[in-house]
Order: C-alpha cells, then structure tokens, then sequence
C-alpha cells in the first residue's frame, strides 16, 4: 500500500505484509470498502459504546490497537540531542542537632529539534514542524528546557538553646533554590517580505525569524519598570529581514542564548516544636509554623503562548510597514507569583499528631 502525500496510516501494511492473504481475498471478491463490527478485533468501542466499524484491510493490520486510525506524517519525527553537565552534591550528616544538604548542577543542552515547551515550534505525534525551513541544522541551538546552572539546598537545626524540657525541642529547617532562566525564542510576527501584496504568503506554514541588529541589547533594560505591560525582550533588536524586492529568512537562532528569562529564587522556613503524649517518643503533637518565600522575592515567567503568537512586529497590509509590538514576549502575571514557592510571602499555621 502507498501512502498519500500528506498522511500516512500508522499501522499501515507494507507492500510485502500478508501479500498471499490479500490476494486469496482478491480472488475470492472480497469487498475491501465493506466495514463491519466483526472486522473490530479488539473491541475499540466509541465514546457512546459502540463498537467501531473497520473494514477487512483494518483487520489485517499489524497493530490493531491503532485499528483505523490516521496519523499526519507531514513533518519529521527524528531530531539530534546532545547534554553535557556537572553534578555536585554535599551532604553534612547529622550532628550537634545541625544537618544540610545540597546539590549544584552545571548543564548545557543544545538539539535541533522543536517543542511545544516555552512556545518554540510545536511537536507532537504528527512529527516536528520546523520554524523556517526543513534544514535541520538551522534549528540546531540550545534546548528549550536548558538550564545551565541550578543550585538546590537543605538544611535542618534543633535549636540549642532551647532543649530544656519544658522549652525545648523546637528546631529550624529551611529550603533554598536558585535556578537560571530558560532561553527565550524570538519570531517576526508575521510573515515579512514574503507576503504578497494580494494577501498571500510564500512561507507554507514555517514560522519567520527575525535578523538580530548588532550591539542592541536584546532583553529590554526598562523591563523591571513596568514587568507587566513592558515587553521583556527588545523589539529594537531585532529587524524583519530582506527586503519587499528581496525577501529573505532571519538569522535568529532557534532560541536565544543571551536572553533567558528571569531568574527564580525560593527561600522557605518551618519553625516547630514536638510534644510528646506520653512515654512513646513516637507519639507526638507538633506544632509548626510554615514561611514561603521568605523572602517575598517576585519570580517572573514568559507566557508559554507568546513566543508562539506574538512576534517582534505587527504587519500592516495596507501601508506595507512593520511596527514594534508591545507586547513582545511579555512577562506573564498569569504565571507569575500566584501559587506554591513563586507565590508572595505567606504563613501557613498547623498541628500536627503523629502516632
């Protein structure tokens, strides 16, 4: 069997799977079109329960659990990875009521291939869709995912001046987190000089990288300011390539190496005491109070969808010009200081029974 142009069915025969059983249904006039439950050898039912429906070809297939099912083929699915990292860790074992831990990692990872994670590209089961041509190693950059240093701690103290019976027992512990940003990713907006002056483009369907302008920084200094409403990568830096005579692909790489996004920080604290409830040590109520983010220190974060919809500049078809977009890969509040350690400060008090 043949694949059509742009589909392919994942289970599909090949030409030389069963050649001797298709045949003797050939010649015994089997309707290859005809579809019937019984051809359903597994029993693959529809949301309302009934049993779908599969012609004789779907029978044969080698992976009936795919059964009928079509999968689009048109991109890629192979791609190129390579990791390189440094793992520390450090552990100071308990003693004199102190113990800490912790674990540092130095890492760089580059690959060629697309995700949906951060909005650079997109990937799924239909294979890779490229950003601006099937050349793979134009697409070759830092990983979306790559964080080149993250540091993890722990520690735990029962305080020493407080272990008399009455007072005592109360101990100190804390978690702190550094980790660098994710390499931010950049595109047009639009499709530059290969729109027509009728409305048509001649990318079919790759995404459009804008040229870098030398010595422009290119995370916006004034970001801070206004971290909500300012862009947080520099439109300035970045120029629609070619020209309306001479459209041409941008020379951007895939992600961004010099533009991370922000840098998150996490400091929490418990502060508890233990009591006992008679003379079984493991039998105990604690009382405790939780800090998170002791700090109160803001952590900021792309919105994953902008890098994938929202480009350096906006395109205006009547006048034929091109306009900075102030919106141009924004930091979110949507994803910024609401829940768990990227939260702003707050207290947690609990009790707690253990037996």
């Amino acid at each position: 069997m043949t694949a059509q142009s742009n589909s392919l069915r994942l289970v599909s025969l090949d030409a030389c799977l069963l050649p001797s059983r298709v045949a003797a249904l050939a010649g015994a006039g089997a309707d290859f079109s005809n579809t019937s439950e019984a051809n359903n050898q597994i029993g693959i039912r529809n949301s309302d329960g009934s049993l779908i429906r599969g012609t004789i070809l779907d029978a044969m297939r080698p992976f009936p659990q795919w059964f009928n099912r079509t999968i689009n083929t048109r991109y890629d699915r192979s791609g190129n990875s390579i990791y390189h990292g440094l793992g520390v860790g450090f552990q100071k074992r308990f003693t004199k009521g102190v113990t800490f831990q912790g674990a540092y990692t130095w890492a760089k990872s580059i690959d060629d291939e697309v995700s949906n994670y951060q909005g650079a590209g997109a990937s799924d089961i239909f294979g890779a869709i490229p950003w601006q041509s099937v050349n793979r190693r134009g697409e070759r950059s830092l990983s979306v995912f790559d964080i080149p240093h993250k540091l993890n701690t722990a520690a735990s103290w029962q305080i020493p001046f407080a272990r008399k019976r009455i007072w005592g027992d109360w101990n100190l512990s804390g978690l702190f987190m550094k980790s660098a940003g994710y390499p931010a990713s950049a595109i047009a907006g639009n499709n530059g000089w290969f729109t027509s002056r009728g409305g048509g483009n001649a990318l079919d369907g790759f995404t459009l990288r804008p040229d870098r302008v030398p010595g422009v920084p290119v995370i916006n200094p004034a970001w801070r300011d206004s971290p909500f409403t300012q862009p947080y990568l520099n439109p300035a830096a970045f120029a629609i390539p070619g020209s309306e005579t001479a459209p041409a692909l941008g020379n951007a790489s895939r992600t961004l190496p010099d533009a991370r996004s922000p840098r998150t920080t996490s400091f929490d604290a418990s502060l508890f005491k233990n009591f006992r409830l008679g003379k079984d040590a493991n039998r105990r109520l604690q009382l405790r109070v939780d800090v998170i983010n002791v700090a109160n220190h803001p952590n900021f974060f792309i919105n994953p969808n902008s890098s994938r919809t929202l480009g350096a500049y906006n395109f205006n078809a009547t006048s034929r010009t091109f306009t900075p977009n102030n919106r141009f890969q924004q930091l979110d509040p949507n994803n910024t200081g609401q829940f768990g350690n990227y939260a702003g400060r707050s207290f947690r008090l609990s009790a707690r029974i253990y037996f």
